[in-house]
């Protein structure tokens, strides 16, 4: 067996029941997966795998196949590849939010100033209710689509998140008001004629927008998370063959002898063998 543990970013988590269910997929569907643990708050997984057995291809893919992106990117470039796969996500967030602000806010103010009487008799003529309705049928499925694609994938993964229940949430209202316009009075005459779109659409738009604020600050925590990484040492110098090789850090192996030079950040955990210095520990200490 030849046993490897890596961290990797994962995109398109909404709740901790997302990440229960990656956790849950890997776990039983992929051959050669050892072990996997998600985190929701730092959005990364833990694999522990057999190279021998599986590909990250292959892990990759099944998380493709429940709505999620598992971030694999060549040895050094795995910051720019998540910052840039961050960044889309941010920009695809933004749009969205602002689509939503443009049709939903006019349709919030209209209802409401209908419903408490400042408006005119005009707005309650019977076309009021289907401008209405085209207000809201961008929000629904366009600020929403997120929302109703998480939730089809994950009844198709036999559970339940985050997303389902906001689909759910605006799919009742919106559905509700379409029938009040489409079915005839004499048949629904119990229901009354009241629309409920700005309900649908303030739902989706509200959560859209703490969508968008958490993508910001995770994509702001990354960067910070980043540069502390970015004092990390690239390389150390090891001794071998009583010869000294710079090597890149990740080369490292245990049991291998790392000179330390005067002045020089330790690039790696270990035990002092030979030789005293003194550390700066301002870093980890604060």
């Amino acid at each position: 067996m030849n046993k490897q543990t890596e961290t990797f970013p994962v995109i398109g988590m909404s709740c901790a029941n997302c990440a229960a269910n990656i956790e849950r997929t890997l776990n039983n569907k992929v051959s050669g997966l050892i072990q996997a643990s998600v985190n929701f708050a730092s959005e990364q997984v833990i694999l522990e795998y057999d190279v021998s057995e599986v590909t990250l291809e292959n892990i990759a893919s099944e998380i493709k196949k429940i709505g999620f992106d598992l971030v694999v990117a060549e040895k050094g470039r795995e910051e720019e590849v998540e910052e840039i796969a961050r960044a889309s996500e941010i920009k695809d967030q933004t749009r969205k939010f602002i689509v939503g602000v443009l049709f939903a806010l006019p349709l919030f103010l209209l209802s409401m100033s209908r419903d408490f009487g400042l408006t005119g008799a005009w707005s309650h003529a019977a076309w009021v209710n289907w401008f209405f309705l085209i207000l809201a049928t961008p929000v629904q499925f366009y600020t929403g689509s997120d929302y109703y694609i998480g939730a089809l994938k994950s009844l198709k993964n036999k559970s339940a998140n985050m997303d389902l229940l906001i689909a759910l949430g605006s799919s009742v209202a919106y559905f509700y008001s379409l029938a009040i316009l489409l079915i005839p009075q004499s048949l629904i005459s119990g229901l009354g004629d009241h629309v409920y779109f700005e309900t649908s659409a303030a739902i989706i738009t509200l959560i859209k927008l703490g969508k968008l604020l958490e993508a910001r600050t995770k994509g702001k925590t990354g960067e910070a998370i980043q540069k502390l990484l970015g004092l990390q040492p690239k390389t150390a110098t090891v001794m071998k063959n009583g010869k000294e090789t710079e090597i890149p850090i990740f080369r490292v192996q245990v049991n291998d002898l790392v000179l330390i030079r005067p002045g020089e950040r330790i690039p790696v955990d270990g035990v002092i063998s030979e030789g005293f210095s003194s550390i700066d520990e301002s870093m980890f200490t604060g």
